[in-house]
């Protein structure tokens, strides 16, 4: 489609258009977009924008700061080309980290790497770049850690979603980050880099993911465990652990500011329930992978007063719908997330069309790589 095309469809159809994503297909040739934001109106309106090359090649786009675009809020580019300048941009995704280089963003809130090519080594973050209102950092590559991110002193949210070992992210560097309180690490290696730390951070959020090992079970090492119980400022934890005594270390830990606590792997513990209602009286969101019957019970002999939400779900296997039938009966319990096949659905389905009280919400249908279906259970 022609420049002309394309801006007297966006002119004279989308008089009201704010946000706008462009597939370049041209392989290495430099695109004229500006030819056509130069006579786009609509341009001032802008406030969002995408640019996608869908077709891997590595096609050179230049990118039109705010005399294209002055009040862009959003913006999302696989281009290298840099810098980049804009006032008032908010959220932005790039996929060439030299972009960064010299890029004057003074009210950038969040801040998505997304590496098309597997760095060597690391990704480091210019230190060029102005951006002192940045709150949120999202990573994720294959093979990189992340650096020089200490420089943005407002920093609360971090998240790494990477497949190497987590020690090419020094972790020493969140002592610099007064703010930082919500951090998730997905694909975690261990390597002892929490127990690296030399002081406590306040930490309201933690979500640790890690890789599973050939024996089945996750890569996180004990200095870790002992180090993430002691954090009497979490709230909201997320956690594998490996063995028994990691989960011992866990549910006995001294947490009291607790409200949200998912523990995702298949240990058992017969006392989970009485250990959980001693420790964490202030828990209100409880995810576990052990929804068998003994469970089950547990839950109806013992009462957590301010627990109001439960999440089962299991790693390789659904939930059958027996065992669930004890938790839907509970007094307490008012909302449940539920991973479960298609004939435990239908249970559910029927056993919600007898009981009016309850409310069943489908998130997610079945698909040959997820073969579970999500469910969400509110008792009204």
């Amino acid at each position: 489609m022609s420049n002309r095309s394309v801006e007297v469809l966006i002119n004279d159809l989308y008089p009201k258009l704010e946000s706008c994503k462009i597939y370049i297909h041209h392989q290495n040739t430099e695109c004229p977009i500006e030819k056509l934001l130069d006579s786009n109106r609509l341009c001032e309106k802008m406030k969002d924008f995408a640019c996608v090359f869908d077709d891997g090649s590595k096609t050179t786009l230049k990118i039109p700061n705010e005399k294209y675009f002055p009040n862009l809020e959003c913006l999302s580019t696989q281009t290298s080309s840099s810098p980049i300048s804009f006032q008032n941009l908010v959220k932005l995704r790039v996929h060439c980290i030299s972009i960064l280089e010299k890029s004057n963003l003074p009210n950038l809130e969040e801040l998505e790497l997304r590496p098309r090519s597997l760095p060597l080594d690391e990704i480091i973050i210019p230190k060029s770049m102005n951006a002192p209102k940045l709150k949120f950092i999202y990573m994720k590559t294959l093979n990189g850690g992340l650096k020089n991110f200490d420089q943005f002193t407002n920093l609360e949210k971090l998240i790494i979603h990477s497949s190497s070992s987590l020690g090419k992210t020094p972790l020493t560097i969140l002592e610099n980050l007064p703010k930082l309180n919500d951090i998730r690490i997905y694909s975690y290696f261990g390597g002892n880099s929490f127990s690296k730390l030399s002081k406590q951070i306040k930490f309201t959020k933690l979500v640790i993911k890690p890789k599973y090992g050939y024996d089945e079970k996750p890569y996180l090492d004990m200095e870790d465990v002992k180090y993430i119980s002691k954090l009497e400022s979490l709230q909201y934890l997320e956690l594998n652990v490996a063995d028994q005594e990691q989960f011992d270390i866990l549910i006995n830990a001294n947490l009291p500011n607790l409200t949200q606590l998912n523990f995702n792997n298949h240990l058992t513990s017969e006392n989970i329930i009485s250990i959980l209602q001693s420790k964490f009286h202030k828990l209100k969101t409880l995810g576990i992978t052990q929804a068998d019957k003994p469970m089950m019970k547990l839950f109806k002999k013992y009462s957590l007063p301010n627990l109001d939400t439960v999440k089962f779900r299991k790693r390789r296997a659904c939930t059958p719908f027996k065992a669930l039938k004890p938790l839907l009966k509970s007094n307490y319990i008012r909302n449940i997330k539920y991973y479960c096949g298609k004939r435990d659905l239908l249970k559910l389905e029927k056993f919600c069309e007898r009981n009016q009280r309850i409310k069943l919400e489908l998130f997610s249908e079945a698909t040959s790589v997820y073969p579970n279906f999500i469910c969400k259970i509110t008792k009204i």
